[in-house]
């Protein structure tokens, strides 16, 4: 079995450790591996997720990412992650702008593209300002989750 699915059993729904690995033993050892999937070792994970309606790891990390911010702009989440995030509308200096009646994020400057890229703050701001407009606007976590995994989706197989 690819070790992404391995990890995407793993968090998707909280398989204790233990129990996991009881299950991968099981799968691991009958005659065709994924026997339950009629799938071989070797077939590619691709088409597999699409029938699953799983994620690939980039789009999970995108979607948990946007959810987080979700959380964040809710009043859901931690304070210390909900401070790293300031709408555009909210800031002095923009209010006037077309872009303050919009729902985006700032984006801090980085420096180093490596590194600071990678920060919370602006890696969120990033995901959260390429989402469309109906998507952002969801008044509950369920109809936002919906809505964000349907574009995920469509968007990482071009339906």
């Amino acid at each position: 079995m690819p070790k992404c699915i391995y990890i995407s059993l793993y968090k998707s729904f909280d398989i204790a450790p233990n129990i996991l690995y009881i299950i991968l033993f099981v799968v691991n050892c009958s005659d065709t591996n994924l026997f339950f999937l009629n799938c071989s070792q070797s077939d590619h994970t691709t088409p597999l997720l699409r029938d699953l309606h799983w994620l690939r790891v980039p789009q999970r990390i995108e979607f948990k990412l946007a959810v987080l911010v979700f959380h964040c702009l809710h009043g859901m989440a931690a304070l210390y992650l909900a401070r790293e995030l300031c709408r555009v509308a909210d800031m002095d200096c923009r209010r006037r702008l077309r872009s303050a009646s919009t729902f985006e994020l700032h984006v801090p400057p980085t420096r180093r593209v490596t590194v600071g890229d990678r920060v919370f703050a602006v890696s969120a701001a990033r995901v959260w300002n390429g989402l469309p407009s109906d998507v952002i606007t969801s008044l509950s976590l369920i109809a936002f989750k919906r809505r964000l995994k349907t574009l995920i989706y469509s968007r990482s197989f071009d339906l």
